[in-house]
């Protein structure tokens, strides 16, 4: 991690960047620790005169500017509902329509990258294929219908 220390620095009047007054002395002891990478972000940094946090340290504090990303919406691809095989119905007619795909036989080609085609390809004519869009989580999940 590359961390910049950011301090009370540039022109200013010397009561604004002292930060540790004690005994007669003056000095700059307290920074504003970040990443390099938010540099850009932090603008002036000062001291508030008056105010301490503890008996001899001032507060410092600094003005930032942040940014918000705006988050990307994953795409999903749309699957097929294997799901529908427990049904009676579609079990069938996957069946059936698998076994033209094959040509009529009961025994499965010998290369297994065509047989898989073949299985994906009639799964999507027979069973369908689902949207491709993910359900955004509704809390209303756990509600009963006396609660509704």
């Amino acid at each position: 991690m590359d961390m910049l220390v950011k301090g009370t620095e540039g022109m200013k009047r010397r009561g604004k960047k002292v930060t540790y007054k004690s005994g007669g002395r003056c000095t700059q002891v307290d920074y504003i620790l970040s990443r390099r990478c938010h540099l850009k972000e932090i603008g002036d940094c000062k001291v508030v005169p008056g105010e301490s946090v503890a008996r001899q340290h001032r507060v410092v504090v600094c003005r930032m500017r942040l940014e918000t990303k705006k988050r990307k919406r994953v795409k999903t691809e749309p699957k097929i509902r294997w799901w529908k095989l427990k049904e009676e119905d579609g079990c069938r007619q996957f069946r059936e329509k698998l076994q033209q795909a094959l040509g009529g036989s009961e025994e499965l080609p010998e290369d297994w990258e065509i047989t898989a085609k073949v299985v994906r390809e009639t799964g999507k004519n027979v069973l369908g294929v689902s949207a491709g869009q993910r359900k955004e989580d509704k809390e209303s999940w756990w509600w009963n219908e006396e609660v509704q």
